[in-house]
């Protein structure tokens, strides 16, 4: 009796550990999720004060531009090894340093829309921003599954 118990007890304790893995990569997929979420809302609110559409607000601006430096700032620690998905292409872990290099080219491309967001030119902003859409793909397209 105590031989079943045991081995139904082993067994209930290998697929809790087996599945912590999993739940671990889901909470970090809804963290990245939610932190490119949080920068495409940026990248927007930036876009829309370009446009004409809405008035120029530099605190607009800076807030929008915060928010890309700490969700960049904060991404490699929402890719830890084990947190593969269905959305990530393995070559984030097994290259670390061109997904590292991607995060701080747009981190740099963030600081020249900070520069041109302190000029108040809107042109020169619209157009850094635009760049910063390419590096955002750039990345994507290298590190993130394509139907995602």
């Amino acid at each position: 009796m105590k031989s079943i118990a045991f081995k139904a007890f082993s067994a209930a304790l290998l697929i809790s550990t087996l599945a912590l893995p999993a739940h671990a990569a889901m909470d970090f997929s809804k963290e990245r999720s939610t932190r490119m979420k949080a920068m495409d809302s940026a990248v927007n609110r930036i876009l829309s004060q370009t446009g004409g559409l809405f008035a120029y607000e530099p605190k607009v601006i800076d807030k929008a531009l915060n928010t890309l430096r700490t969700e960049l700032g904060r991404m490699p620690e929402t890719f830890p090894a084990g947190s593969e998905s269905d959305a990530t292409k393995p070559n984030i872990w097994t290259d670390a340093k061109g997904f590292q290099a991607e995060i701080d080219a747009t981190l740099a491309q963030v600081e020249r829309m900070a520069v041109a967001a302190a000029s108040k030119d809107k042109e020169a902003l619209k157009k850094e921003t635009k760049t910063l859409q390419k590096s955002c793909r750039s990345c994507h397209n290298t590190y993130r599954e394509d139907e995602y």
